[in-house]
């Protein structure tokens, strides 16, 4: 009997299977519909081989529906066992060191015992409790091992359930063995680790089926360098029953968990954009709603009376810098403490940021989501895209608050000395972990050397901003500060930012400077006040510190 080794027919899968097959002979077996091989075989050339008796199969399964677990030959679970260092199962890391594996590389391994992952496998998509299996985990950092326990498994995610590359959610319980996972990874060192964490696989296609990856990790650097709430990642190589699947990241799993660890208390209503179940939150989401299509006026003062106005257009502006296409699916935390009870936004699943959009023949920097705003708030369930729609449309005072954070976050938190520093942290991970198509590292210093511009143009177009206007401050030496963040001479080059006309920009020297300071020459005028308000109007201006010598 000859099988023909495939995947899911999905972009992940096809890539995916392309990059394990391209050295060598399929290794294997995987069933599917015969349209599915089909498109795999034209796709990428596929050929049958011998069928093996791998444990890792892909057979082929419900879309949609419930069922009852499956009746499979599997011994009783064998909780407690975190301590059983002996555990065949843990020993994953010399099985994975045999098959090729860095011995150094930042890995996760996680076994299995295989009638246990087929049971998950042949189900994927059901949740729940009911749908979790014991499995063996062990955390490795440096060549260290850092972490083991028993966790429980389950597969993770909506459409990616099906895909070839699975997604998995690890449960830390006391019956189980550890109940938090290891402090320091996903979370700082000095908190709590999380219950829960995703292990996801972390690959998406690009509307030219080029493969991207790390894209979340990125965008939550750049959400939480403006001080949004964002699940901590941290990229891994994933070892399943002793078996290389290539790089994953870890990543928080967004749960009453994340809140406590989060935000300032536990008093919290967790309202999920995407996916929500619970009839008590889908009940707050329409009250909301209603509240926010029904107002006479929403202004900032209306839209206070629903959300954390700051954290609601904060989100937004990273999305829009972003360019994420399914932005709207994040997670709404509504703070009961508060008078009256608003929702902050947590940054949640920006994966389809960056690159090009399916069936959209454009570049990835060319995306805009004011656009995707401002046409008009289809789909009113959505509850922030309705009060973006209403605030952006109505108040100019919310245009404006939008338009200095973009404006402020592009010149300093996103400054190209911040950007270009964490591409290069994600490309000696992607090196690391073996990551061997890495077509898109190129795409993404592209988007980022061109966004700023782009976006303070969809800013003009939509919002009424003014043309953009060039500050290049000289010579800093000391710490000066624009708008009160301190800014510097990156290898003699002047500090340059780019605003918009009729801004106010504040300049200042830090206290512990000020005695060396002589004072701002400002298009060849000196002003010797260490403090210093400059309006920009239509042309650029040049600002020289003088030091004394």
């Amino acid at each position: 009997m000859v099988a023909v080794a495939a995947a899911a027919a999905d972009r992940e899968g096809s890539a995916a299977f392309r990059e394990r097959t391209a050295a060598s002979s399929v290794e294997r077996q995987a069933a599917g519909s015969r349209s599915q091989l089909r498109q795999l075989v034209h796709a990428g050339g596929l050929r049958p081989v011998p069928a093996s008796s791998a444990d890792w199969t892909y057979p082929e399964v419900p879309r949609r529906g419930r069922a009852q677990p499956i009746a499979l030959d599997c011994p009783p679970p064998r909780y407690g066992v975190a301590g059983d260092h002996a555990a065949p199962q843990f020993q994953v890391f010399e099985l994975a060191t045999r098959a090729g594996v860095d011995p150094g590389a930042t890995a996760i391994a996680i076994a299995i015992e295989s009638c246990r992952l087929e049971r998950l496998l042949q189900q994927p998509e059901q949740r729940g409790r009911d749908w979790e299996e014991i499995a063996w985990v062990v955390y490795r950092e440096g060549g260290v091992e850092r972490f083991r326990s028993a966790a429980g498994l389950r597969l993770h995610g909506g459409r990616g359930r099906t895909a070839f590359r699975k997604s998995f959610r690890l449960y830390f319980r006391p019956e189980y063995g550890a109940a938090r996972f290891l402090p320091g990874v996903v979370t700082p060192p000095d908190e709590p680790g999380p219950r829960s964490i995703v292990v996801h696989s972390d690959q998406r296609s690009d509307g030219q089926r080029r493969v991207w990856r790390f894209v979340n990790s990125f965008g939550y650097d750049l959400a939480m360098r403006i001080g949004g709430v964002v699940p901590g990642t941290k990229p891994v190589a994933l070892l399943l029953n002793g078996t290389p699947r290539g790089a994953y990241v870890l990543g928080e799993r967004v749960d009453r968990d994340f809140v406590a660890r989060h935000l300032p208390h536990t008093d919290f209503d967790l309202l999920a954009g995407k996916g929500e179940r619970s009839p008590e939150a889908l009940a707050l989401r329409d009250e909301s709603l209603r509240f926010v299509v029904e107002s006479p006026r929403f202004d900032l003062e209306a839209a206070a009376q629903v959300f954390d106005v700051d954290s609601l257009l904060r989100w937004y502006a990273v999305v829009v810098y972003c360019g994420t296409s399914d932005a709207f699916q994040g997670f709404l935390a509504r703070d009961r403490r508060s008078s009256p009870p608003v929702f902050r936004m947590i940054h949640w699943d920006l994966d389809l940021s960056f690159q090009v959009p399916a069936r959209v023949p454009e570049h990835g920097w060319q995306k805009d989501l004011l656009a995707f705003v401002l046409r008009g708030p289809r789909g009113l369930n959505i509850l922030p895209k309705a009060a973006l729609y209403r605030l952006l449309t109505e108040d100019p005072a919310a245009r404006d608050r939008l338009v200095r954070i973009l404006v402020d976050a592009m010149n300093h938190e996103w400054s190209s000395a911040y950007l270009n520093e964490r591409l290069d942290h994600y490309e000696r991970t992607a090196a690391e972990l073996g990551v061997a198509d890495r077509e898109y590292q190129t795409l993404l210093r592209d988007f980022v050397a061109r966004r700023h511009d782009v976006v303070l143009a969809q800013l003009r177009e939509h919002l009424g901003a003014a043309t953009p206007v060039d500050l290049e401050i000289a010579d800093p030496g000391g710490t000066v500060l624009v708008d009160g963040r301190p800014v510097e001479s990156f290898h003699g080059e002047p500090w340059r930012g780019r605003y918009l006309a009729g801004m106010t920009v504040s300049l200042a020297i830090a206290p512990e400077d000020r005695t060396r300071f002589i004072g701002f020459e400002v298009d060849g005028q000196l002003v010797e006040e260490p403090q210093l308000e400059l309006r920009l109007e239509d042309e650029a201006r040049s600002v020289r510190v003088l030091w004394a010598t």
